[in-house]
């Protein structure tokens, strides 16, 4: 380890203390650039605020102002460019507007677009940074800021935005802020932050600012006091009013005026101090450093890995030779026989695309052999031989093998599964178990002590109030609708996004999704598994014995393993 360099002070002035005024030169020829994304629910006051912030008018409304104008179906991505100056500081400003976050009567993966996009800006910045020939100054596009926009209800924060601050926070610096704060009594706003606070602290969800080693104490106790105040209560304004004589930014109301920069009337001071006068530099530094940089580390591993690709999985070994449990696989079309036996074959552990809905599994088959590509035996492996002459290029597609075999107990055998592991006939149990407990809990109340051991503590005490009991009902009835969606699986997400407005109650009082998937899974599981077949949900499928008869068999129909993986009760634990 190499011992400290020992400090030497100059005999004689030599004048690299000018080193500080030199980088402060060359910084303000180039200029300084800030990228921001504003999210929330139309008509909480996005442009408005970022046009009070930056005193000027930098972006317009998106919002409906007419009766005829038509809803936006998706979530649009709208970046707006400005150079700003101030005292001889040139700020170029991009500003992300996403108008329709959660204006749709169904908001399931509206925030989609909006995380695509500012990964889309890592991934740019990426390609140029990694160009032989790349720019001396590589043009910023990272987000450096979101501000998260809430809806001053006064009670808690919307199941959504919770998801949505969560997926955020992971990849961009998020600074949430309570709209329109003075629809709020201080008491109200008070209390509202403390129950954000709270929640926030629940669902793990970790906000800007960070602490790092290289804080001083008076940096590590701003951050802290600015932790304190998160959320931000602001008000917002372009307009001017009189206020004693003098002319400041306000609205002004039959019962007052609120000053927007008064910091007895809100907090919008803080938010605007914090953002440009004390931490708008740590913004840009933290986005590179810690998001972009995870970014970056992933997705190089990524490329690692492409070029060390594995021989294919669960059928040969370490080197490639195919093992002799799997060696009947042989019997397919033979055209690959001869890679098998030397070791020549290679798999794709994932493939990701833009579009992640399910697919059929024939259309995808039938894309893939009008492609080049054939069965690897009768595995459900594709496989693709480079060469030409190859015979598995002179295979006709009719001819090709059909899958009849997997490679493990727990794969899929029918070739149906969503998600290569969610079965039909796991699906359809699923379906009837949860309608079987939804019943009961309309019919017989007091049958809900059932879930009980799947709630967190603090929620027991209340289990058998009506209005939690409600509550449970409509959180079943979206593992219920999550069921019947044939290309969705009953994970937490789709789960608490298709269920009834009144499971509100529950998620706001700490309940979460899991909570009834695990009671769901629980019985279906304690019920059907010992006895190794589905016999025991034949009694509540009443009227639909065909139907259920006609639903393809697959080895994947009783694995609850790999459904409580699939589904992520794997890593859950109740409190």
């Amino acid at each position: 380890m190499a011992t400290p360099a020992e400090e030497i002070r100059a005999n004689s002035y030599v004048g690299f203390d000018t080193i500080t005024q030199q980088i402060e030169h060359k910084l303000l020829k180039r200029g300084f650039q800030f990228n921001v994304i504003v999210v929330g629910q139309t008509g909480l006051g996005k442009s408005t605020l970022i046009n009070t912030i930056f005193a000027s008018h930098l972006i317009d409304s998106k919002g409906r102002l007419e009766s005829d104008e038509p809803v936006r179906q998706t979530t649009e991505i709208h970046p707006v460019s400005h150079v700003i100056t101030e005292n001889g500081v040139r700020l170029r400003l991009n500003i992300v507007d996403t108008p329709g976050y959660g204006d749709q009567v169904n908001n399931e993966n509206c925030w989609d677009p909006i995380i695509k996009y500012i990964k889309d800006q890592h991934s740019a910045y990426l390609r140029k940074e990694l160009t032989a020939m790349r720019d001396r100054h590589i043009q910023d596009t990272r987000i450096h800021c979101c501000l998260f926009f809430i809806n001053p209800t006064g009670h808690s924060l919307r199941a959504i935005d919770i998801i949505v601050m969560k997926k955020l926070s992971e990849v961009v610096n998020v600074v949430p802020v309570i709209a329109k704060s003075d629809s709020l009594t201080f008491e109200e706003r008070e209390a509202f932050k403390l129950k954000i606070r709270a929640e926030m602290v629940y669902h793990n969800i970790r906000l800007y600012p960070f602490d790092t080693e290289e804080n001083d104490d008076e940096e590590i106790q701003l951050n802290e006091s600015i932790r304190n105040m998160i959320p931000f209560a602001i008000v917002g304004s372009e307009r001017n009013v009189i206020i004693d004589g003098k002319s400041v930014r306000g609205r002004k109301n039959r019962w007052g005026v609120v000053n927007v920069e008064d910091e007895k009337h809100c907090e919008f001071v803080y938010l605007r101090n914090f953002l440009t006068r004390t931490h708008l530099q740590d913004l840009i530094e933290t986005t590179a450093q810690i998001h972009y940089e995870a970014f970056r580390s992933k997705q190089l591993l990524a490329l690692k890995e492409q070029t060390n690709p594995r021989p294919a999985a669960n059928m040969a070994n370490a080197n490639g030779r195919l093992l002799k449990q799997h060696i009947e696989l042989q019997k397919g079309t033979g055209c690959f026989g001869g890679e098998v036996n030397e070791g020549l074959l290679f798999y794709l552990d994932t493939i990701t695309v833009k579009d992640e809905r399910e697919a059929d599994i024939t259309r995808l088959e039938s894309f893939y052999r009008k492609s080049g590509f054939r069965r690897l035996a009768k595995t459900n492996y594709l496989a693709y031989a480079k060469d030409p002459a190859h015979p598995s290029r002179k295979l006709p597609a009719a001819n090709d093998a059909t899958a009849e075999i997997v490679f493990s107990s727990d794969g899929c055998t029918c070739n149906q599964c969503t998600r290569g592991w969610f079965s039909k006939r796991m699906r359809a149990g699923l379906l009837l178990e949860a309608c079987v407990i939804r019943e009961m809990i309309y019919q017989e109340p007091e049958t809900s002590v059932v879930f009980v051991e799947c709630l967190p503590p603090h929620l027991r005490s209340i289990l058998l109030t009506q209005r939690l009991v409600d509550a449970l009902s409509a959180v079943v009835s979206g593992f219920i609708r999550a069921c019947e969606a044939p290309n969705l699986v009953p994970n937490a997400v789709h789960v608490a996004a298709l269920a009834r407005p009144e499971a509100r109650f529950f998620f706001h009082n700490g309940g979460k999704a899991y909570h009834v998937m695990e009671h769901i899974e629980r019985t279906a599981e304690e019920g059907n598994a010992e006895e190794g077949s589905m016999d025991n949900w034949s009694e509540s499928r009443d009227g639909w014995d065909e139907e259920w008869d006609a639903l393809p068999r697959c080895a994947n129909d009783l694995n609850f393993g790999l459904l409580r993986q699939g589904i992520g009760l794997e890593t859950f634990q109740i409190n």
